[in-house]
């Protein structure tokens, strides 16, 4: 487990110390580390220029911050001298157990137990921190939430197996792009082209398999649903350049991997011909229930969080399936979605009210069982094998699901706010 140093910034190496315009300022330089590790920690834009702001007001500077997916912009000081800084990210990533150490370095600020500079270095060493799990451990979560999605989405056992051996695919890949820069660039063509391939040679070989399911279960890690919902609640929140970027980012992102399952189908065409895609054999819903500890286990690893947060995450799986099941029996299915949305929202926010851990460790997986990016996914499919008019009705239904969410996510914040904005 991650462990907290006290030590001073002087004595920390070079690779350790990432030097910002700020340093001449501790208070500056604190919260510029504070804002880069958010965003690359994959805060959305108004959770960010929130909790931000309420430091510098704690700290007594007047400040002004502007967010987007890949930049932070901020204006620091008092009424004699104002400076602006400029930090970039060039990638963004959930990581819940630096979430949760950053609230606590947040408390010992707030609480006086450590002055501004050991507050930065120890910013800066969760920052520079190496992932909490290693390679096999994320390649195995890869396999396991793609199993269980099958699962969730209605699959059977060929639909399951086929999208563990697709989700173990995609984890290698991932794994082997660490090391090779083109393969890191072409990530996500090239797992969807193999992903698609995979499923088309199943298929031709067992018959009696669905062929889209699979595919969407086992990429299901790449589908950008959760950018599609945080950009939604962005552009809900007034934060219309931080939230247009992710959405246009998030339909980008879809239209790559339907590129890439496009050419994996043609490859498989020249290889077995045209195949025949049958409807899954549904199995007994009680077993969707015993897979939920499957995706909790991937989610925990993936998003790295602290292993004791495991039954946390786990709560959070159950209880947005349960969530959006009792929505249904009240409503329609997007209002549905966003009485579910607010049950999450409460309980996320519930949960970091006692506990002093980040709201983000119930709502990120809760709400990614819910986001409507395989729809996004399955509009697209349908345009492309000119099914038009059912692939408009399901970008629209993409988009209601979608602010659905947000808004359910709004008025959850509104009913209980929480303690803290991660």
């Amino acid at each position: 487990m991650y462990r907290h140093s006290t030590q001073t910034e002087d004595a920390l190496t070079d690779d350790q110390v990432v030097t910002l315009p700020s340093d001449q300022n501790p208070k500056s330089a604190f919260i510029m580390r504070l804002g880069r590790a958010l965003l690359a920690l994959g805060s959305p834009a108004h959770r960010i220029e929130t909790t931000l702001s309420m430091v510098a007001n704690r700290l007594g500077l007047d400040s002004q911050f502007f967010s987007t997916p890949t930049a932070l912009v901020a204006s620091l000081g008092n009424t004699q001298q104002t400076h602006t800084y400029l930090v970039r990210v060039e990638t963004t990533e959930i990581d819940l157990g630096k979430l949760s150490d950053i609230l606590e370095v947040m408390d010992k600020v707030s609480d006086e137990d450590i002055n501004i500079r050991q507050a930065n270095c120890e910013i800066t060493e969760i920052y520079s921190a190496p992932p909490r799990y290693g390679a096999f451990l994320t390649w195995l979560a890869f396999t396991l939430i793609s199993a269980s999605v099958a699962i969730i989405l209605g699959g059977g056992w060929h639909e399951m197996l086929l999208a563990a051996v697709i989700g173990c695919v995609v984890g290698w890949l991932n794994f082997a792009g660490k090391y090779l820069e083109a393969l890191r660039r072409l990530f996500v063509p090239i797992a969807a082209v193999s992903g698609s391939l995979i499923a088309n040679l199943y298929v031709a070989a067992i018959p009696g398999t669905d062929l889209l399911l699979p595919i969407i279960a086992g990429l299901i890690i790449l589908i950008p649903g959760m950018d599609l919902t945080m950009g939604t609640r962005e552009l809900a929140s007034g934060h219309l350049v931080s939230g247009s970027a992710r959405i246009s980012g998030a339909i980008l992102v879809l239209m790559t991997i339907l590129f890439g399952m496009l050419v994996g189908n043609y490859l498989g065409e020249e290889v077995v011909g045209a195949i025949n895609s049958s409807p899954p054999v549904a199995i007994a819903g009680w077993i969707r229930y015993l897979t939920l500890p499957l995706s909790a286990f991937a989610f925990t690893i993936l998003f790295r969080a602290r292993p004791r947060d495991f039954i946390w995450i786990l709560a959070a799986c159950y209880l947005s399936v349960l969530a959006l099941k009792f929505s249904q029996m009240i409503s329609t299915t997007i209002i549905a979605a966003a009485l579910a949305a607010i049950i999450i929202g409460i309980a996320a926010n519930l949960f970091a009210r006692i506990s002093t851990r980040p709201s983000a460790v119930i709502y990120v997986p809760a709400l990614l069982l819910l986001v409507p990016g395989a729809l996004g996914f399955r509009s697209l499919t349908e345009i492309l094998q000119q099914n038009v008019i059912s692939g408009l009705e399901g970008f629209m239904n993409v988009a209601l699901t979608a602010i659905a969410l947000a808004t359910g996510m709004v008025i959850s914040s509104v009913l209980v706010p929480s303690k803290n904005e991660f």
